[in-house]
């Protein structure tokens, strides 16, 4: 997302906080206001290892958006960064990263093997849309993000690994002038539709993806 001193930056920024004090009950607010990042949920992995969501204010990628999701393995190392804003009833996802740069690839291999098949990044999706359900999410195309525009491209532009129009299409998004509208939901396969073999591999990742929704859903009443 295109950040920039105007009207438009102000209420987007305004937006996006009023929002969140609509979302979070009053506790959880103190406790974000102050620290600036709370955890959302921890998941175990089909081998134990535990894996951390949290929510951040003020992220590193600022220009990105206002929040972050992060995931952290047990090693607490970075996985991947979702960072967005919101603009009235929209959610504007200006970031996805993955790994730190340096950082070994494996890491999200073994990742990705732990969470039965769910890429990190995909994780900290299925957590946007599970924490803001009605509102319509957008994501912005590689060609759009902050760090391609003329003024940053020289300086920025290596900060960006990812390549969001792939992953936003592999999700069902539409694209229109750089900017991909991503679907209501996000299908799940039918469990008939999945060969014999892989069943039991994708009831354990949703048996995974219940879990996520029922702890932030149950813990923080949203």
């Amino acid at each position: 997302m295109k950040y920039g001193k105007n009207k438009g930056q102000t209420n987007t920024f305004i937006s996006s906080y009023e929002t969140l004090d609509l979302t979070f009950p009053k506790e959880i607010l103190t406790n974000l206001y102050s620290k600036g990042e709370i955890e959302l949920c921890s998941l175990e992995g089909k081998n134990g290892d535990v894996f951390k969501i949290t929510f951040s204010l003020y992220p590193n990628f600022e220009k990105e958006g206002e929040f972050t999701l992060i995931c952290y393995n047990s090693e607490n190392k970075t996985l991947a960064k979702l960072t967005f804003a919101f603009l009235e009833k929209n959610i504007i996802i200006g970031g996805l990263q993955g790994l730190e740069k340096g950082e070994d690839k494996e890491l999200i291999k073994n990742a990705t093997k732990e969470l039965f098949g769910i890429f990190p990044k995909k994780l900290l999706l299925e957590t946007l849309y599970i924490l803001f359900p009605n509102y319509s999410k957008i994501g912005v195309g590689k060609n759009k993000h902050i760090y391609f525009s003329p003024r940053y491209i020289k300086r920025k532009q290596e900060k960006v690994h990812a390549n969001y129009d792939e992953f936003w299409k592999s999700i069902g998004g539409i694209e229109k002038d750089n900017l991909w509208s991503l679907p209501k939901k996000l299908e799940r396969k039918s469990i008939e539709d999945i060969p014999a073999k892989k069943r039991a591999q994708y009831i354990k990742k949703f048996n995974l993806l219940d879990t996520l929704f029922e702890k932030i859903i149950l813990l923080y009443n949203i």
